[in-house]
């Protein structure tokens, strides 16, 4: 120890000066470091949604939920594979290391999703890929009103505003950077019923298909 500060001692000028870059090391990464008043601490997630219409939660789990879940567990740098298995909806939530980099992160799922995609029965449309936020997010919510004198082309109020919302509102707003995604509620979504005539397609051999 003795030797050790006479060291120190006989070799002023490049201890002050070792002493000096840390300084400066401490300041330049006291200004780089990222700040904010709620920093984001939510690991790299990828969640992947399917949606089977009619199906009952076990037979979700069965046929969709496992087979997603079993492909998700051979991806690199994976540290957790959970899933949620309700009433005509299945989600796979993908967890990764804090270093993997999210785009890296889903295409890594998206590869695999469309490997796995033979396994699984005929869904109405293919699973999809969660958008890239956390439950730290901000989350800002808007509605649309209309007055009296609106001209809705003779469609019912809210028939008319939830079209405005989904047509032209929610992909302006898709457009500002950062909008990860517009989840429309509320209104009246605009359906159109076809009721089939049974005899008139016997008659003109036309089948339901």
């Amino acid at each position: 120890m003795k030797l050790y500060f006479e060291t120190l001692l006989g070799n002023r000028l490049l201890v002050v000066l070792l002493l000096v870059a840390l300084m400066g090391a401490g300041v330049y990464m006291y200004f780089e470091l990222p700040r904010d008043a709620f920093p984001d601490i939510s690991p790299v997630m990828v969640p992947v949604f399917s949606e089977a219409h009619g199906m009952a939660p076990e037979e979700i789990e069965r046929l969709i939920t496992f087979p997603i879940e079993s492909a998700m567990n051979g991806l690199p740098d994976v540290t957790l594979v959970k899933s949620t298995s309700a009433f005509g909806m299945a989600v796979v939530y993908v967890y990764f290391e804090d270093d993997v980099d999210i785009y890296f992160a889903r295409r890594l799922v998206s590869d695999r999703l469309a490997a796995v995609m033979p396994e699984l029965p005929d869904l109405g449309e293919p699973p999809t890929l969660g958008p890239i936020s956390t439950g730290l997010g901000e989350v800002f919510m808007y509605y649309l009103k209309a007055d009296s004198t609106a001209d809705t082309g003779g469609k019912e109020k809210n028939t008319w505003l939830r079209e405005i919302n989904d047509w032209v509102v929610s992909y302006q707003l898709m457009s500002v950077p950062g909008v990860t995604d517009v989840l429309s509620m509320g209104g009246h979504v605009l359906q159109f019923e076809v009721k089939l005539d049974p005899y008139a397609m016997r008659k003109f051999g036309i089948r339901l298909d």
